[in-house]
């Protein structure tokens, strides 16, 4: 059996993923639905998906460097 609950957050589809992590760290929900900025759905977010853009900022500060010419 399958179950959805009518309780979720909303993000913004312009929140910056410092921001995204802040409220998921504070959230119950593992899902927050991504709205646009005529409040229409833009998408949806997952723990996973989060999980997924964090490796990869990671790694990208890991290999980003400052370089002069």
């Amino acid at each position: 059996m399958d179950f959805m609950t009518k309780e979720f957050e909303t993000l913004r589809d312009s929140t910056t993923l410092l921001a995204i992590a802040d409220q998921v760290i504070q959230s119950p929900y593992p899902h927050f639905v991504v709205l646009n900025q005529r409040d229409e759905l833009a998408g949806v977010l997952s723990l996973r998906d989060l999980r997924a853009s964090l490796d990869k900022f990671e790694e990208q500060q890991r290999t980003t460097t400052a370089s002069t010419n």
